[in-house]
Order: C-alpha cells, then structure tokens, then sequence
C-alpha cells in the first residue's frame, strides 16, 4: 500500500543568465515592459509561470504582459509579433514545440528584443547571439527520481523505467536515473521499456501485460504522459504496492498525487523558474 504522505519534489537548478540592462528602467528611464510568451494555460505548471512572473514583475517595477497561444503555432507567431508592435523591452519564452516555434523566436531577434528562453529551441549551436536560456536540470531530476525510487524499495526489487527516444528533449532525465541506480541502489534491478514508438493507448496496453506478468515493484516515467498511463495501467491491472515516480506536473499527475496513485513527482518550479528570469535579467 502507499503511504499516507504525498511528495511532490521540486528543482530549478542550470541557470544561464547574462545581465543586458540595470534593473526596472529602460534607457529612457521609463518602466521596463516585459512580454510573457507561453503555449497555453491548461496546466498547473503554466499557471505557475504566470503567478511567479507576476510576482517577480511586481517587486521588481516591471510591467507584465502575458499572452497566450492556446497551442496554436500561427497564434503564437501573431503573439511575439503583436508584442514586437508593442514594444516591449524583452521577451520571455516558452516555446510550444522545440522546432516549429523557431519562427516566432526569430521574430522578436531580428527586431532587436532580447528574449529569455524557458524551454527548448533548436538552434543553431554556434550562432553568436544565442538567447539567455533558463531551465531546471533534468539529469539531477532524473537522480532525484532515482533516490525516492531506491529509498522506498530498501535497495531491492525490479523497476521498469520508461524510456523515451535517446535524442529526445528527456533523455537526460532517463541518463540522470540510470547514474544514480547504478552508482548508489546497485540491489534494485533497472529493466528499461522503450516507448518512443509508441502512442498512449498502446503504452497502457503494454503496461498492463507487464504489470501483469512481471510484476515490477516501480515504475519511473519520464514525462507527464508516460508517467500518467503508467498510472492508469496500474489501476487497470490492479496492481498494488507500485511505486510510481513520475516527472512533470500535469492536471492529470497532481490529481494522481492527490490520489496516492503517484509516490513522487518531480518538476521544475516553474514560478521560480519563470521570477528568476525577471529578477536575474533586470537585477544582475
């Protein structure tokens, strides 16, 4: 059975910052102007994001404007140009996927408006003027995992880590995991499940016939969906006295925590990620 007590584990570490301009005023000593870019505002962790700028802008003298593109790339191209119009003095991003949303980050670049990133972009590595970037460390993530996985096995049993494509925006998270269980529960078993090829319903399947036949004693998932159909495959197979470690807040994963579905969740704080921007941009 779970324990009567809920871990939710947080982490905002590898912050790259580099200072452009003193804090609060711009040149011409008129408040700064801050845009907010995000995919949407359906789930706790954007809604985080815009508390904790909201916050940050407020002790800091900086007026926020949030917009939001409901997943919808065109939209969030007109949202960074729109803000671009404005102006703005800076823009802080966090893109809707890594590839199709580098239109709307060079956008704002080649206006001129710096942009913090908060996510990933694909681009080019040895450009000149890549943008500040501030994201949690999803290897000491991964470790933080593995630690609340070994603590509660006692350093014995099987667990089945779900893995995702080697190149994929999580695999430190996979690499993170597997470090920690090698150097420091060598008793537990690590049995890797690859799911990169696989869409949600076909994950759930394929769990449930593992739970079912194999019988692992946990379950590291690596992202909110991964993490989630493990949850839900338990519940199917009726498997008791899993440990499930997941990775990333959802409306589904907090509601598993609440549930005692999820042992630990582990995410980066996106109100401390998201102030630390504000703060260190303007303050540094």
């Amino acid at each position: 059975m779970f324990k009567t007590t809920r871990m939710i584990r947080l982490f905002v570490v590898t912050v790259l910052l580099v200072a452009v301009v003193p804090a609060g005023v711009s040149a011409d000593n008129e408040a700064f102007t801050v845009g907010l870019v995000l995919p949407n505002l359906n789930s706790p962790f954007f809604e985080g994001m815009v508390a904790g700028a909201q916050e940050a802008a407020d002790q800091n003298e900086v007026d926020l404007v949030v917009s939001v593109a409901d997943d919808d790339l065109e939209a969030e191209l007109a949202n960074v140009e729109a803000l671009v119009e404005q102006p703005v003095d800076a823009i802080i991003f966090r893109p809707i996927d890594p590839e199709l949303s580098v239109p709307a980050y060079e956008a704002a670049h080649a206006a001129g408006v710096p942009v913090i990133l908060v996510g990933s972009l694909v681009l080019d590595a040895e450009a000149e003027d890549l943008p500040i970037t501030i994201t949690g460390n999803d290897l000491e993530g991964g470790r933080m995992a593995a630690e609340a996985m070994c603590q509660d096995l006692k350093e014995t049993g099987v667990v089945l880590e779900l893995v995702g494509a080697p190149d994929a925006v999580t695999a430190d998270r996979n690499v993170g995991f597997e470090e920690y269980m090698a150097e420091s529960c060598t008793g537990v078993t690590v049995v890797p499940f690859e799911t990169a090829d696989m869409d949600v319903d076909a994950l759930k399947e394929a769990l449930i016939e593992t739970f079912r036949s194999e019988k692992p004693q946990g379950v590291f998932g690596y992202d909110g969906v991964v993490t989630q159909a493990a949850v839900e495959a338990s519940i199917i197979s009726r498997t008791r006295g899993l440990i499930l470690i997941g990775y990333d807040v959802t409306e589904d994963t907090l509601a598993s925590v609440k549930g005692f579905q999820l042992k630990a969740l582990i995410t980066p704080s996106p109100w401390l990620l998201v102030a630390a921007a504000l703060k260190h941009r303007w303050l540094c």
